[in-house]
Parts: structure tokens; C-alpha cells; sequence
């Protein structure tokens, strides 16, 4: 019952009452039929409102209005953009980076910063924020894997390593 986890539990119980009334095998003649139904239910189980908005999203195939409006998973945990060295020219940007951030003039350390945002953010993931802890060491609230560190956080295949961060000790 996987799909409980994806679809709203209204939809399915909607879902569920026009099925309900069919034995057996459904017959292509009848999706036609069954779908007016189902959005009849819906609409008469939804606000006015809610309805009319929803219907006018699938209707109009307006799938990204209806993906704002509805989420399958919930973004309710914190995430941290960082930034991952995967080669010489990610080493190089960081470094750019870096310089960048000490730019004391804003003007000139946006216009900086401009000229490398697309290929800046072509290294940056977005990381569930307790998983982030040791990558994040200063106030810009973007985490940092060196090339150095890589294999440590970092998977080519997989992507970001999950390992809970604590209140551990750092000894050098």
C-alpha cells in the first residue's frame, strides 16, 4: 500500500468508492465513463474552490501549478546547499569563491560573483542539514567537501553520504 504515501488519503478513498462499483476487469470503453465519475466525487467531496482549482490544474495538464499546490513528500526537514570539489575546475571555483567573499566593495563582489554563479552552482547539492554538520564552518551556510575529502562524503555514484552528525570531538 505504497501508494498511500504518494496520494492524498481523499483522492484514494474518491478513487476507491468509483472502483468499488466495478466487478471485474475495467474495459477501456469505460475509462471515459468512470473518469466523469471520479471527478464528479471529487468535486463534490472538495470546497468549490479546491475543486474548481484542481480540476482546471489537471484539466489544462497544468502539472506544475498542481505540483505547488499538492506536494507527494513534504519538504518539512532543513537542507544545506554544498558545495562539492569533484575536480580541478570545482578546486578552482571554490577558491574564486573564497576570494570572492572577501571582497570588500558589493558592488564589485557581486559582479564577481555573477560571472561564476552557473558554474558555482553546477557543484552545489542540497543536503538534508543534520547529515551537514563538519561541512559547514562558517556564516555563509554553504557546506564545503575538498577534493581532499571527497571519498569521505561524497559518492560519484550514489551522491552525498548520510552519516549522523553529533556533538563529537575534533582532535588534530
Amino acid at each position: 500500500e505504497f501508494y498511500k504515501y504518494i496520494y492524498d488519503p481523499f483522492l484514494i478513498d474518491k478513487t476507491l468508492e468509483i472502483l468499488r462499483l466495478k466487478q471485474g476487469p475495467i474495459k477501456e470503453s469505460e475509462f471515459l465513463e468512470l473518469n466523469n465519475r471520479y471527478f464528479k466525487a471529487v468535486k463534490r467531496g472538495m470546497g468549490e474552490k479546491d475543486s474548481k482549482d484542481s480540476l482546471d490544474c489537471i484539466t489544462g495538464l497544468a502539472f506544475k501549478d498542481l505540483s505547488e499546490k499538492f506536494k507527494l513528500i513534504e519538504d518539512d526537514f532543513p537542507t544545506v546547499n554544498v558545495f562539492v570539489e569533484l575536480d580541478e575546475t570545482a578546486e578552482k571555483i571554490w577558491k574564486e569563491y573564497l576570494d570572492i567573499r572577501h571582497e570588500m566593495n558589493n558592488l564589485e563582489r557581486t559582479k564577481r560573483y555573477l560571472k561564476i554563479k552557473k558554474c558555482f552552482s553546477d557543484y552545489l547539492i542540497s543536503a538534508p542539514k543534520k547529515f551537514t554538520g563538519p561541512l559547514v564552518m562558517d556564516d555563509s551556510n554553504i557546506g564545503h567537501i575538498s577534493r581532499v575529502e571527497l571519498d569521505n562524503f561524497y559518492d560519484k555514484e550514489t551522491g552525498f553520504r548520510r552519516s549522523e552528525t553529533g556533538d563529537g570531538s575534533v582532535f588534530f
